[in-house]
């Protein structure tokens, strides 16, 4: 696919906040030379339903992402400029997050259903109406029907283990606390690797190192332990190479966006809008990492949930 020049963000709940110089924004895309703003999809453009836009990945013809909205889950399909190729139209996908492309079959995460659904997808390139997949399948379910965990990011790492961020237990309670009940996972080995975490987001595998936000405390971590501390901000979105890393900042909701109910045990609430933070690093290794540039989306967006090199 050849080096990456551009860092792709998304935006989710785009209309949920109102009075934003620049809103309405879904995806943007940035030079990484420079970190100027190259390439603008806004959400009207995609569908009338549209709200948002949350896991983006890269596959053969393009750029995939997940569209929040009404309805039935559409993905939709874009070339490098960010022009919409086709939309999909998902039976069993509920609030997608996470999106992966791998060995020509895309992967999705179900938020609603805590599971992972497989698809494989036929483009049609300008399609007037939203295409059914290929195929569809439950590829992976959290196996405790009694729980809702919200897993919410999916990574393949290179041994080929895939692995999950989830919240871990919520209360259908007036008083939602996700504090310090989240989890790191390896689903192939039905294993978890790390518990105890607050609102864990975007699991990351670059060269040998797994990394992830630990979103409720404004962190990125390793596994192993060294962490980068970006509080007050709501750290979502990891993209690297192995020299630098990119990182997602956004606001701290007070409420949840799926049951209304206000979230506790999440830190500050102060705002901080959308922004990039760019680091240094050698060799994906969180302790040599020395920041270097932050980039001000504040006019764009509150939230920022996936960033993509392409």
């Amino acid at each position: 696919m050849g080096e990456a020049g551009r860092l792709l963000v998304s935006f989710c709940n785009v209309k949920r906040w109102t009075g934003l110089p620049s809103g309405g924004a879904c995806l943007i895309a940035l030079d990484i030379s420079t970190l100027a703003i190259t390439k603008i999809l806004y959400a009207d453009s995609i569908s009338a339903s549209a709200e948002g836009v949350t896991g983006i990945c890269r596959y053969e013809s393009g750029i995939a992402f997940n569209i929040q909205g009404s309805g039935a889950t559409k993905i939709g399909t874009a070339n490098n400029d960010l022009c919409v190729q086709d939309l999909f139209q998902t039976r069993s996908v509920r609030r997608p997050h996470s999106i992966k492309w791998y060995d020509g079959y895309f992967y999705v995460v179900s938020s609603g259903k805590d599971s992972i659904i497989k698809l494989q997808l036929t483009p049609k390139i300008s399609s007037p109406d939203p295409i059914l997949p290929t195929s569809e399948y439950l590829y992976w379910t959290f196996n405790d029907c009694r729980r809702t965990v919200h897993v919410n990011s999916l990574y393949r790492g290179n041994m080929g283990d895939f692995y999950i961020t989830a919240f871990g237990r919520v209360e259908a309670t007036k008083m939602e606390k996700r504090h310090s009940v989240g989890f790191f996972m390896n689903i192939g080995t039905n294993s978890e690797i790390l518990g105890g975490l607050n609102s864990p987001h975007s699991a990351f595998s670059c060269a040998d190192t797994l990394l992830f936000c630990e979103s409720g405390k404004g962190t990125v971590r390793d596994i192993l332990g060294p962490l980068i501390d970006l509080s007050p901000g709501y750290t979502r979105g990891i993209a690297a190479t192995s020299e630098r890393l990119y990182v997602g900042i956004s606001d701290i909701r007070n409420k949840s966006i799926s049951s209304s109910n206000e979230l506790l045990g999440i830190g500050s609430k102060a705002a901080c809008g959308a922004e990039i933070r760019v680091f240094e690093w050698q060799n994906y290794d969180l302790r040599t990492a020395i920041e270097i540039h932050r980039v001000n989306l504040r006019d764009w967006a509150h939230e920022i949930f996936d960033l993509l090199l392409y």
